[in-house]
């Protein structure tokens, strides 16, 4: 999967995700085609019971549109409902 993402600022910014996975864990690479990260989902017991997951943060180098991916890891992934993601800009750090 992949949208459009505008961003404000460079920066770091979380990743939330609500999802749902009936069990396991599930491998997924998420980010902009320059920076990602390899994440796991974690069971949620049901394909219906959606819980908030951070699945970590990327780095963005500069501001300005760009393509955000969501995309399975070989060997790691099994199906995963997505309900929504979140992008949240972290405070730099001083």
């Amino acid at each position: 999967m992949e949208c459009n993402v505008v961003f404000k600022d460079p920066g770091d910014y979380r990743i939330i995700a609500e999802v749902a996975l009936p069990q396991g864990e599930s491998g997924i690479r998420v980010g902009t085609p320059q920076r990602s990260i390899d994440a796991s989902v974690q069971a949620t017991g049901d394909y219906y019971s959606f819980q908030q997951q951070s699945l970590g943060k990327v780095t963005i180098q500069q501001p300005g549109s760009t393509t955000f991916q969501i995309k399975p890891i070989a060997g790691s992934w099994q199906a995963v409902n997505l309900r929504s993601l979140r992008l949240i800009e972290e405070a730099p750090s001083d």
